[in-house]
């Protein structure tokens, strides 16, 4: 099962650094993504907003996307204070040759870490 991650972008990110940010995740996942690469899959539409200098929507707006019989108010109740999280979501392979480390050291590579407040990789900091 594919190990789910955040990539939580600077909250005083400029439109600039957005787009910086989203031009670096979007090289890092062409390069990762595909039978060698650690990537398994990447939000597009989150990837969008940060490739046009914005963050990623609220999970709530995403999640209201896949629910249309369900009201947005009673999706914010459910998710709580998760409801407002603008991260960019994606799935690295669980796999024994994709550590990790090796998850951690390829996006160090390739992600400014000024830029981001945060990835978190199965809910733990990359910087654990």
């Amino acid at each position: 099962m594919p190990i789910q991650c955040e990539l939580i972008p600077r909250h005083d990110a400029t439109t600039d650094e957005l787009k910086s940010l989203g031009t670096a995740m979007k090289e890092w996942a062409s390069r990762e993504l595909g039978n060698e690469g650690v990537l398994f899959s990447i939000d597009p539409a989150d990837l969008s907003s940060l490739l046009c200098g914005e963050p990623p929507n609220p999970l709530a707006l995403d999640v209201a996307k896949h629910h249309k019989d369900v009201p947005l108010e009673r999706i914010r109740q459910d998710l709580g204070p998760l409801a407002s999280n603008r991260s960019l979501r994606f799935t690295v392979k669980d796999e024994p040759d994709c550590t990790r480390d090796k998850v951690i050291e390829s996006l160090r590579q390739a992600i400014p870490a000024e830029l981001v407040e945060d990835i978190l990789i199965d809910d733990v900091s990359w910087t654990e």
